[in-house]
């Protein structure tokens, strides 16, 4: 961990249900992005103070023509995230698609 004094908030944004998960020495996060695209933001830490945007697990959302217009009141909610054999999986339930027990999965390779 880094020593000295930092400012709150630690992460300037509306990062809504954030989860995260450490591996190794790395912490990774991601968050709720609701009807934005690309959806499911990365971010990784090394002290869980400064956090960099790595990428996004989803690049569109589905169906596109209900996301045409923005919406902020469906899409993409509480996102698990999991490590496991150097692959990342980002579950998230969508119940706007389905039932509410219905659930989305994306994977990606540990890049370190």
């Amino acid at each position: 961990m880094t020593t000295g004094t930092y400012t709150n908030p630690v992460l300037n944004a509306d990062w809504s249900d954030p989860d995260v998960v450490r591996v190794g020495d790395d912490f990774y996060l991601t968050a709720s992005s609701f009807g934005r695209a690309p959806g499911l933001p990365l971010l990784h830490s090394r002290d869980l103070i400064s956090w960099t945007l790595v990428g996004h697990a989803v690049d569109h959302l589905e169906p596109a023509e209900e996301f045409a217009a923005p919406r902020h009141d469906c899409g993409v909610w509480a996102p698990s995230l999991r490590h496991h054999d150097d692959r990342f999986w980002i579950f998230w339930g969508d119940p706007d698609q389905g039932g509410a027990g219905d659930a989305v999965l994306r994977t990606a390779e540990a890049d370190r």
